[in-house]
């Protein structure tokens, strides 16, 4: 686990400057792993039990580590100072890499494991890890359990015939980052077992990078078959990832999903492909979905799309009524995309006529999208006025989008009133005093080109004229000495 302040640290740690340094990833993420462990270890009932009496013992009381150590010895009667050693006062977690070997004229299966330490602090390392293998041949299902001890070690199984699937700790009870190679037909295998929800994500990871056919249609099934909405999602993003004209087939063929997260995954999957065929299925989108997050997925991915028919998609959104504005919120975010002018007019109208029954969420993507779009305008004075108007809004994260926003509009003239804020003792004078530094670093609008070709033409006149004067001065220098001689 890595501390948020900096290097990698033990659970167990007493090298801190502030105690709420203690309260990270380690004690909570990491500690509840631990636990996890420990119960795997010990079996529910004696698990409890143990807890029942560290509680039950330590009541109105200071503990540590080793109370809880003491009290599992006590019930088990065997040492428990390697466990307690490796996951609370040592650092990080173990790195596996594993590989898979049929021989049939043996009938044994090969893994070869390898403890790899991910950084040079932790290099001699060597975790004591109890592994279960897991083969399944046709529905049979063998389980081989051994120490895992050594830096690399391997193991070789007998088996009856050569299994169509082989899981490393089927049962989650480790704490390791895994990578498992293994042949392309055993993830397929484990992609389609729809009662393994974290072996179907970790297979979707590892198939990220396989752009073939085949992989392209079991990620298809696996997101419109899998029983998690998360597999779906990660399938749809794999897809998506994948890019190729099969994957965005696949997509497209899978928008009838009957879990609402798993389509707006698809829709959001669809408007990662920049092609007319998606624009036009996100339109589609637009006209029969009533869902407001999956509308509003659709709004956010046509922002992706100049052209006037989507402008007036992302127009018309702003009259909708939806949970939150959800559905307005996902055409704002399609229009700061976008930064086009032709919306300004909108968005002020719609921020002067719905300020009132807006949440305070949709005003600010309102004001940054007003600002971002209002730029290119030759005059911004109406929009630099409105959301100046916003500085002295109640309620801050309004006041900082209305900075923000004043920032990305660039127009100087509103120095002024955003200087008054740069004097507060919070945040926001840090986000004005930001925002007043853009204004400042700006230059000067470009001239127009006409005033640059006037330019240039006086300045060649005044190349020629200059060398004229010359060619004159020599001129007369030379009829003087002529007159002399």
């Amino acid at each position: 686990m890595t501390h948020r302040s900096g290097p990698q640290k033990a659970i167990f740690d007493r090298d801190y400057e502030d105690p709420d340094d203690q309260f990270d990833t380690r004690a909570y993420q990491k500690g509840g792993w631990v636990l996890h462990m420990l119960r795997c270890q010990l079996g529910d009932d004696l698990f409890r039990q143990c807890v029942k009496t560290y509680v039950e013992r330590h009541a109105l009381g200071t503990v540590e580590t080793a109370d809880l150590r003491q009290i599992v010895e006590e019930y088990t009667g065997r040492s428990f100072d390697r466990f307690f050693d490796q996951w609370v006062y040592t650092p990080g977690l173990p790195h596996l890499d594993l590989s898979y070997q049929w021989s049939q004229s043996d009938k044994m299966a090969k893994i070869t494991l390898k403890q790899k330490p991910a950084r040079s602090d932790i290099e001699g390392t060597v975790w004591s890890l109890p592994v279960t293998l897991r083969f399944w041949i046709g529905d049979t299902i063998t389980d081989h359990e051994f120490p895992f001890e050594q830096a690399e070690q391997t193991v070789y199984v007998p088996l009856p015939a050569e299994p169509n699937l082989v899981r490393f700790d089927p049962e989650y009870t480790l704490l390791a980052e895994v990578i498992f190679n293994k042949p392309k037909a055993m993830l397929y295998e484990q992609l389609s077992r729809n009662d393994d929800i974290i072996g179907q994500l970790w297979t979707i990871d590892l198939l990220d990078d396989h752009h073939d056919l085949k992989t392209i249609e079991h990620l298809k099934q696996a997101l419109n078959n899998s029983p998690f909405h998360q597999v779906r999602h990660t399938a749809a993003f794999a897809l998506s990832g994948i890019h190729t004209d099969e994957a965005f087939d696949a997509l497209t063929q899978s928008l009838d999903q009957s879990m609402p997260h798993a389509r707006q995954a698809v829709v959001c999957a669809i408007g990662e492909f920049y092609r007319s065929e998606a624009r036009d299925l996100l339109l589609d989108v637009l006209t029969d979905e009533m869902h407001p997050d999956i509308a509003s997925e659709a709004l956010t991915s046509l922002g992706r799309f100049y052209d006037p028919e989507v402008q007036e998609a992302l127009i018309a959104a702003l009259d909708s009524q939806s949970f939150r504005q959800t559905r307005m919120k996902g055409a704002l975010w399609g229009m700061l995309k976008q930064k086009d002018e032709v919306f300004v007019i909108p968005l002020m109208q719609t921020l002067n006529e719905r300020q009132e029954e807006l949440p305070s969420e949709a005003i600010e993507v309102l004001l940054r999208t007003l600002g971002s779009c209002g730029k290119s305008l030759e005059d911004t004075s109406g929009v630099r006025e409105l959301l100046c108007q916003y500085l002295n809004h109640p309620y801050r994260p309004i006041q900082e989008s209305s900075l923000v926003s004043l920032g990305s509009l660039g127009d100087p003239k509103a120095e002024a009133a955003i200087e008054s804020l740069t004097r507060l003792n919070d945040d926001l004078a840090d986000t004005a005093t930001r925002t007043l530094d853009k204004l400042r670093e700006k230059e000067p609008n470009p001239l127009p080109s006409e005033v640059k070709e006037l330019r240039e033409s006086v300045k060649t006149l005044q190349e020629n004229n200059d060398a004229l004067e010359l060619r004159l001065r020599d001129l007369e220098d030379r009829l003087d000495a002529s007159g002399k001689h």
